[in-house]
């Protein structure tokens, strides 16, 4: 697993991010498969439940990686 701030950097250096309907990739570094959205209120619900945790330290950070 890569570090969160390695692949911010990474992306200010430059290289290509490919996108497509099912995946997102960068050369070297990732290659990560996209969930379909269900529609708008789903994809605002998930986001939400997402910063939630977040907020409460339930989603893991770069230290938890290391």
């Amino acid at each position: 697993m890569s570090d969160l701030a390695m692949l911010q950097l990474y992306g200010t250096m430059g290289g290509e991010t490919e996108w497509t309907t099912q995946t997102v990739s960068r050369s070297i570094v990732f290659n990560l498969p996209l969930d379909p959205a269900q529609g708008r209120i789903d994809r605002w619900w998930d986001e939400r439940v997402w910063r939630l945790r977040a907020l409460t330290g339930l989603t893991p950070n770069d230290e938890d990686y290391r």
